[in-house]
């Protein structure tokens, strides 16, 4: 099956892996793990963080040329809505 792994991990990149993989093998073991985040955590940085998300998730919503794309905002939205401190 393919995966594609981004963001904070040691090795990203498009892989073909076995079904019945788990998320942490997937990260762990293919994508050398995650690395150390590199942000501040003030209250500023951390508000904002949030307002690029909300952005960037506005963004998705009406710039997205399809619908699932125009929707994947929504669960990212709607928990930082819901439970801000989550995010903290």
């Amino acid at each position: 099956m393919p995966v594609q792994l981004a963001g904070n991990v040691g090795h990203g990149g498009l892989f073909e892996v076995a079904f019945g993989i788990t998320l942490g093998e997937l990260v762990n073991e293919i994508g050398d793990g995650v690395e150390e985040k590199d942000n501040a955590s003030t209250s500023s940085a951390q508000t904002e963080s949030l307002a690029l998300i909300a952005d960037l998730a506005e963004t998705m919503k009406y710039g997205s040329l399809c619908a699932l794309g125009g929707f994947t905002p929504y669960p990212v939205l709607s928990a930082i809505k819901h439970w801000p401190e989550d995010f903290a």
